[in-house]
């Protein structure tokens, strides 16, 4: 059994930091051999976080938080491992490290863990465009801890220790757009500058191709300068909403099939229109004498006549009691050369057998093509 006990520099019990013991070798009894995982749940105290450790001898980590008392308790660790011992604050920031060994079978140890640094306390404010406070704002370091801004605006982060890197701040509330600041909090910072955030809106977008078919496109972000660009949501085939999107004008971004279409739009536009080429389809199948070895799949090249810079990879998955094929891909109309490869992983690095051969097949505006490759 081993059991952390943490210590502030005062001799106060420090809270918000989690304990991580990470080891290149096995971590547990059992696990060097094999032995079930499950086990392991019920091998610490008061709660494990999240963990990740091997069967076969290469290691692992687990990740802790502390109870009331500042401590953790393990059992069940491997006799006489390495391990790494790392208490982190909620931004991942590594506070303090050392090494230790796990005991040996029956003894039972206690590592006392002081802390030298003091944690800061962060605070700010923020407001809409009109300078009013802003109450339940979400505020988010670095995607691994948040706060929430009071009626008064005022935001606090607790127990951040300090460090020479600076921290990216996240500031979101319903009704306004998001605020995705990198690096906004300096080193040794303790007081931060004001945050505004400003009304978001709604961009209405319809995708059509030239003969004025709806377009079910894979994506579509509308970007305003400044701001990260944000995901529409599909309303129904051909139709878009972009929702809490920032003041000011913009560029939507479409990508049907493997081609990208833009538009501007403007800081007052509700409703936009984008009309893309109009496209055909292709899909694969696997020719009968196209067999692969069992761990392995097939996939197929293609590329547009007289376009060198472009090139697509379609993979032709096996459909119960049919064919190895593709799914249908939205293609420009032309022709293209298709060549064949088998794909296999061989000791973790992905190994490529080209097929002898090429085939060439046309692709047509607004229908389907379907063909036979590999034999």
């Amino acid at each position: 059994m081993m059991r952390i006990e943490l210590e502030g520099p005062s001799g106060a019990i420090p809270s918000n930091l989690r304990i991580k013991l990470a080891s290149d070798s096995a971590l547990f009894e059992g696990s060097e051999t094999g032995g079930p995982s499950s086990i392991h749940y019920r091998l610490f105290e008061p709660r494990m976080e999240t963990a990740s450790w091997s069967t076969d001898g290469r290691g692992g980590w687990i990740l802790f938080e502390p109870d009331d008392q500042g401590a953790v308790t393990v059992y069940g660790l491997l006799p006489l491992a390495p391990l790494t011992l790392e208490i982190r604050d909620y931004t991942g920031h590594v506070v303090h490290e050392q090494a230790l060994v796990a005991p040996v079978a029956g003894q039972q140890v206690v590592h006392q863990v002081r802390l030298r640094t003091v944690p800061m306390k962060l605070e700010g404010t923020v407001s809409d465009d009109r300078g009013i406070p802003l109450e339940g704002v979400r505020l988010s370091i670095s995607n691994r801890t948040s706060a929430r801004s009071n009626e008064d605006g005022r935001f606090a982060f607790l127990g951040i220790y300090p460090r020479d890197e600076s921290l990216d701040l996240d500031a979101s509330l319903h009704g306004y757009a998001t605020r995705q600041l990198d690096g906004f909090i300096e080193s040794g910072a303790s007081e931060l500058a004001p945050i505004v955030l400003e009304r978001s809106r709604e961009l209405r977008v319809r995708v059509f191709d030239e003969a004025f078919e709806p377009v079910p496109l894979s994506r579509l972000i509308a970007t305003v300068p400044g701001y990260e660009g944000l995901w529409a949501q599909t309303l129904e085939p051909g139709r878009f909403v972009v929702e809490e999107l920032a003041p000011g004008a913009g560029v939507v971004s479409a990508r049907w099939g493997q081609r990208e279409y833009k538009r501007a739009f403007a800081a007052d536009d509700e409703e936009l229109e984008l009309v893309v080429p109009r496209h055909g389809a292709l899909e694969l199948v696997a020719a009968p004498e196209w067999v692969v070895p069992a761990e392995a799949w097939r996939a197929a090249t293609l590329r547009l006549d007289g376009d060198a810079e472009w090139s697509l990879e379609l993979y032709l998955e096996e459909e119960a009691g049919g064919a190895p094929q593709s799914e249908p891909e939205p293609l420009l109309p032309g022709r293209y050369r298709v060549r064949c490869e088998t794909h296999q992983r061989v000791n973790g690095e992905l190994v490529r057998e080209p097929m002898a051969g090429e085939w060439e097949l046309e692709v047509r505006s607004g229908e389907l093509t379907r063909a036979t490759v590999g034999q």
